[in-house]
């Protein structure tokens, strides 16, 4: 079974995604809802369904 955004939402789980740069590290928390409404709620939320999305502002 696939875990969803919207899984993630309703089991009220926080998510973060961290710069994977060693002199950077930097983390984030991640606006499920957001992610909800630009992804929509069956997107997954596991990392393989989501590494590809995020870049490193700081970086």
């Amino acid at each position: 079974m696939k875990k969803t955004l919207a899984d993630t939402l309703a089991a009220r789980e926080t998510m973060y995604v961290n710069c994977g740069h060693p002199m950077c590290c930097k983390s984030t928390k991640l606006d499920i809802r957001a992610l909800i409404d630009t992804l929509g709620p069956d997107h997954g939320s596991m990392h393989w369904d989501l590494v590809g999305l995020f870049g490193c502002a700081s970086c």
